[in-house]
C-alpha cells in the first residue's frame, strides 16, 4: 500500500507500507503498526 506523507519543510514523499501483502494473518498484519500510535504504520 502506497502512502504519501509531507513532512514540516513542505517535501511530500511517496511510501510503500512495510510488510503490505504479507499475509492476511493478523500477527504479521500487526507487525506494521507502531506500536503505541494509533493510525500509525512503519514505511520504506
Amino acid at each position: 500500500m502506497e502512502r504519501e506523507i509531507t513532512d514540516s519543510n513542505g517535501v511530500t514523499w511517496t511510501c510503500v507500507q512495510a510488510y503490505s501483502g504479507l499475509s492476511n494473518n493478523e500477527e504479521n498484519q500487526d507487525a506494521a503498526q507502531v506500536k503505541g500510535q494509533e493510525d500509525s504504520y512503519w514505511v520504506v
